[in-house]
């Protein structure tokens, strides 16, 4: 059993976690709070496991808790403002939910807190990922990433209508997240948005031409990835 606190200033953002965690036997939500100094005397009570914290509330902001609670309980913020998440990385939250929050989005950062059972899940098309970029910090639907490719330690992820960005997070990482079906992986250094596919040229046997929604230039494909490609699409 998980033992839960929920902290938000707002009453009905309380009662709606309440109604989404009803679902998860697993989770007993042992104290709620409306402020960080009550959350603070809730959580030194009870000593949870998992905290769900929201960001701006009266007084102290969400992360003053985070130094004030004794043993460390794993976070989950719950907020509506995105631009807060580069904080939540530095602070190890276990994941940053942007309300509202969907059902199956809430079962996925209970995964990803132990709290259910079951591997941690791929995220799924209409779901958003965070992506650090040095100091930059953006929370990115799913269904604007057009393509990412490797480059050494980093990864480049290419978007519909804005510029790449170039993130420390590997492609092994990237096939745990990414939702198999949308994303084929072709080679060992390419995932692709299959709905921003415009069209596949093969000039030769050897090599393709991967023309991609808002890219100026195709990407270059070997045979290997040419076949994939051409599988999984007739495959889906």
């Amino acid at each position: 059993m998980t033992r839960a606190v929920l902290v938000d200033d707002e009453r009905l953002a309380r009662k709606y976690l309440r109604q989404l965690l009803a679902e998860h036997p697993t989770v007993e939500i042992v104290g709620e709070a409306d402020n960080v100094n009550d959350a603070a005397a809730v959580c030194a009570r009870e000593r949870p496991d998992l905290v769900f914290l929201d960001v701006r509330m009266p007084g102290d902001d969400g992360f003053e808790l985070i130094g004030r609670v004794s043993p460390q309980p794993k976070v989950i913020f719950v907020t509506a403002f995105a631009e807060y998440a580069a904080r939540a990385f530095d602070v190890q939250a276990v994941d940053y939910l942007l309300k509202p929050v969907a059902p199956e989005r809430m079962r996925q950062a209970l995964r990803r807190a132990g709290a259910v059972p079951g591997d941690a899940p791929s995220l799924a098309i209409n779901d958003s990922v965070c992506l650090r970029d040095g100091t930059q910090v953006v929370v990115a639907p799913l269904r604007e990433i057009v393509a990412i490719e490797a480059q050494a330690d980093y990864t480049r992820v290419r978007f519909v209508r804005h510029a790449p960005m170039l993130v420390h997070r590997p492609m092994k990482e990237w096939e745990t997240l990414l939702p198999e079906r949308e994303f084929p992986r072709l080679d060992r250094s390419l995932f692709v948005n299959r709905a921003h596919i415009l069209r596949l040229e093969v000039p030769s046997r050897d090599a393709g031409l991967l023309h991609l929604e808002g890219q100026k230039s195709p990407l270059e494909l070997g045979r290997s990835a040419v076949s994939r490609l051409r599988a999984h699409l007739s495959d889906n």
